[in-house]
């Protein structure tokens, strides 16, 4: 069986051979080990990480797609799991999971964004548009893969906690609740 660490590099792997790693933003706890391995090693940045690999992907202009992301992931045993509720995608590994989210302006939208260059459907979050404008180049093994700038204060922890408070706002409109915000019994 392969260990999370080989799936992980066989996903930025198949996305560099495409030619869209270094157009997307890898965040969250999957941009550890890329900080460390930067760091010389550095034994007091933590390797625990999440089991979902999150990227921001910026909706370019539109155009043809530059890479089919979808089929790339499938090609590496990944199944394409699409919410019922609002059309958000996510790729399961039975180690792994790969997610998109992509910054969010003005009066925002209540349901995920298609970005039509990568074929990916991401969920729209706040306050990471700082993350994919202050971004730095590390290598990796044999690859170069964009995070955001060490110093910028890791914004995107805040945009893993707002994409979790987002799932909970999508069960809370499944459930009915009253515009009082006390759950009602339906049935």
């Amino acid at each position: 069986m392969e260990s999370t660490d080989d799936i992980f590099t066989q996903v930025l792997t198949g996305l560099n051979d495409a030619g869209v790693l270094q157009q997307i933003v890898l965040i969250g706890s999957w941009a550890l080990p890329i900080y460390r391995a930067y760091y010389d090693n550095n034994p007091e940045i933590p390797v625990l990480r999440t089991t979902d690999v999150d990227f921001l992907a910026n909706q370019l202009p539109r155009g043809e797609p530059k890479a089919d992301i979808q089929s790339i992931l499938e090609t590496m045993g990944f199944e394409t799991h699409r919410s019922p509720v609002d059309g958000y995608c996510k790729y399961v590994h039975p180690e792994i999971e790969v997610e998109f989210l992509t910054p969010e302006f003005g009066r925002g939208k209540d349901r995920p964004v298609y970005v039509e260059q990568f074929g990916v459907t991401a969920l729209p979050l706040r306050y990471v548009s700082f993350a994919m404008d202050h971004t730095m180049t590390a290598p990796y093994g044999k690859l170069s893969v964009r995070v955001p700038e060490a110093e910028s204060g890791e914004p995107h922890t805040l945009a893993h906690r707002l994409k979790h408070c987002y799932a909970v706002s999508c069960v809370g409109s499944m459930l009915d609740w009253p515009a009082g915000g006390r759950m009602r019994t339906v049935g």
